[in-house]
């Protein structure tokens, strides 16, 4: 496998996480939301990386105490109204406060697809007060904590992408949003897990397709995308779901026997992140070249599994 023009952040396969014990504002990133400003249907508050896009909320001082956890601003939505809050890359840690005047609502916390769900990433029925006074309840997940069989993670292996809240009935406030990045390669500026779906029109051609958007796009050629039939060869998880009217199964980027497998990157890049195993080990070897065709650097020292 030949990596030609090193180029601006790609990442292809999912990481393991970082665990933190922590309150919100102990976390990475961590909003109050008293100081920074939203409207509109739609709107961001942060700076990329670690901006949130906002969607259905209106972000405003409180119509109670009750409403908020710290000062008197929170992210509201009204009765019948839907809201998502979608992050820039995959979270590993997230934490919040939120209530619903009625003590209705529901939360649902989804990956990258914002297709799957969790029974841990369900949260039916909020408590009445964030109010620090009343000894407020706070919502913490974690997307994946390095063990597929941990009963208490989400094993979103990608990192939380989204929080949706609905069935709203009286006012739903959000406050004290705290959270921290999946580590490695989902945290990067492209990122790919080569999930098998459907109608994909990314892997139309699964031999021949491109990444990213114009100049931060690579282009893979000599290999194919999609389910080799090994579980090793499978580094996110799960290998296999089913979603209505859909088949879904973990991929991965194969190159086979003494075919050069080629990612040609149209930027340089400053970090490349990804995982790789071969069938035999000590077979296989990646060479990484620059934007000259120099040889950079290269390696046999590959597992036969993820």
């Amino acid at each position: 496998m030949i990596f030609n023009k090193i180029a601006t952040t790609l990442i292809l396969i999912s990481a393991l996480p970082r665990l933190l014990i922590a309150l919100p504002q102990n976390l990475d990133t961590f909003y109050d939301f008293e100081n920074v400003s939203g409207e509109g249907a739609e709107f961001i508050i942060g700076e990329y990386p670690n901006s949130i896009r906002v969607i259905g909320f209106t972000l405003e001082e409180v119509p109670s105490p009750t409403l908020a956890h710290s000062g008197t601003r929170s992210l509201v939505l009204a009765a019948g109204v839907e809201g998502k809050i979608l992050f820039a890359h995959g979270v590993n840690q997230l934490q919040f406060y939120a209530a619903e005047s009625s003590g209705g609502g529901r939360i649902e916390l989804r990956d990258r697809n914002f297709e799957t769900l969790s029974p841990n990433g369900l949260v039916i029925g909020l408590p009445t007060t964030i109010s620090p006074d009343g000894n407020p309840q706070f919502q913490s997940f974690v997307a994946y904590s390095g063990d597929f069989l941990d009963a208490s993670d989400l094993n979103f292996t990608n990192g939380i992408t989204e929080i949706k809240v609905i069935n709203v009935n009286g006012v739903f406030a959000l406050d004290d949003l705290g959270f921290t990045f999946v580590d490695g390669p989902p945290n990067n500026t492209v990122y790919e897990d080569f999930e098998k779906r459907a109608n994909n029109p990314v892997f139309a051609d699964p031999t021949d397709f491109t990444l990213g958007q114009s100049p931060i796009s690579a282009n893979f050629t000599g290999g194919f995308a999609g389910t080799s039939g090994r579980e090793s060869f499978n580094h996110t998880f799960p290998p296999i779901r089913f979603i209505p009217e859909e088949f879904v199964s973990g991929g991965s980027w194969i190159v086979s026997n003494d075919n050069p497998g080629t990612i040609t990157f149209e930027t340089p890049a400053a970090q490349v992140q990804f995982y790789a195993a071969v069938v035999v080990e000590g077979e296989g070897e990646i060479k990484v070249f620059d934007t000259n065709d120099n040889l950079l650097t290269s390696t046999t020292d590959n597992s036969t599994k993820y």
